[in-house]
């Protein structure tokens, strides 16, 4: 056969504009890149101006343990983190393409602390009260006054159900925590236990100690976005009962609040850790 005046097969392969119109058919897949909610996927797709990534969350139940193992299996995946009670990072050093919140426990935290707002938690409770649409707004205006009116025991229960958290999974043969539900007068009254539920006797030692051995650690740490949703709860159930926000809303609020609290630095300094930094 003649191809004297016809493109060769190897030519038509190589040709560069063949290869740009192929990529407008098939686009190059993303580095994707792993978080552990939908509301950290939410955070990141906003806030990233680097072209090329894609951030995916696998679903309920599918949390840390998932994506660093998913990670350190396979090279498909990079996968970003809450820091959580592993102060050292130890549990991502098997791969460079893992990077945790450290200092702070997870990413609500890493925004607040970021933003030098050690002082929001109650602050950011309050613009959650406000943006539930199902509220109206005489509620609202008495749910901000009690919360300003209990703002410290509010926040302290916050800061203690997270540190009780960070212990638990810190600290061996914690077992089971009991069964309890807390109301609005568990936090407002003095000398209130936050963590009665979570720290049994048997226990309560070992936590002062933590606490005490962690003093340096647990101050940068922060709160849980889960922590502060349920003190939320608290409060909201403590006023309407039964026909309170549903907790789904609430926590959905909270990861609104997270997303627009964050900017493309904040998800730089994740990206630079992993190598994907959108800078020279």
């Amino acid at each position: 056969m003649i191809l004297s005046d016809k493109t060769s097969l190897v030519q038509a392969v190589i040709d560069p504009k063949r290869r740009v119109a192929e990529s407008a058919i098939r686009p190059p897949s993303d580095t994707v890149v792993l978080v552990e909610g939908m509301s950290d996927k939410k955070f990141f797709q906003t806030h990233c101006q680097k072209e090329g990534i894609s951030f995916q969350c696998k679903g309920w139940g599918k949390g840390k343990p998932y994506i660093v193992n998913q990670v350190c299996s396979t090279d498909d995946y990079y996968g970003i983190v809450d820091m959580d009670h592993d102060f050292n990072s130890d549990e991502i050093s098997a791969s460079e393409r893992l990077v945790d919140t450290s200092q702070q426990c997870c990413l609500y935290s890493f925004v607040s602390r970021w933003r030098s707002d050690d002082g929001r938690i109650v602050d950011d409770a309050k613009k959650v009260i406000l943006s539930l649409v199902e509220i109206g707004a005489k509620e609202r205006h008495e749910l901000i006054l009690e919360l300003s009116s209990y703002s410290d025991r509010f926040q302290r229960f916050v800061e203690e159900r997270t540190k009780a958290r960070l212990y638990r999974g810190w600290g061996p043969g914690t077992g089971k925590p009991e069964e309890r539900s807390f109301t609005w007068r568990d936090i407002t009254r003095p000398n209130n236990d936050p963590v009665s539920d979570l720290i049994s006797n048997s226990l309560r030692q070992g936590y002062e100690d933590f606490k005490r051995d962690f003093e340096d650690t647990l101050s940068a740490v922060g709160v849980s976005d889960h922590d502060l949703s349920e003190a939320i709860m608290i409060l909201l159930q403590g006023k309407f009962g039964n026909n309170s926000p549903s907790k789904t809303n609430v926590n959905k609020q909270v990861g609104k609040l997270i997303e627009e609290s964050g900017n493309s630095h904040m998800v730089e300094h994740f990206l630079a850790q992993l190598g994907l930094s959108s800078t020279p």
